[in-house]
């Protein structure tokens, strides 16, 4: 058996819901992370969804996982290769993860009832 899996920790951009072709709700948290290569950084955006038990409460969601939360998600990777919006005819890598666990967020405070 194999097993592909990634990890994801950053600050929450963006978050949205609705459904698929299929109909299943969805839940999408946009998260930025910082991606470092000898000086340079570059900012990597994630596509995080979540579906099926994970998507129970939709309002909970909503409160909880919020612009400027910073997030830790364990997922299954769901890449693939998109033109550029810049209209310069290169491809780019859509990062889109499902996640397989609930998403944890690192700055809740402790004593916090979820």
């Amino acid at each position: 058996m194999a097993v592909e899996k990634i990890i994801v920790i950053g600050h929450i951009g963006n978050v949205d819901k609705g459904v698929n072709s299929a109909q299943n709700p969805y839940f999408r948290m946009h998260v930025c992370l910082n991606r470092k290569t000898g000086t340079a950084t570059k900012k990597v955006w994630y596509y995080v969804y979540l579906m099926g038990y994970h998507v129970r409460d939709m309002d909970k969601l909503e409160r909880l996982y919020t612009t400027g939360r910073q997030v830790y998600v364990e997922a299954k990777p769901m890449m693939r290769a998109v033109r550029c919006r810049d209209d310069s005819g290169n491809w780019e890598v859509e990062h889109n993860v499902l996640a397989t666990e609930m998403p944890e967020l690192l700055d809740f405070p402790s004593h916090h009832k979820k």
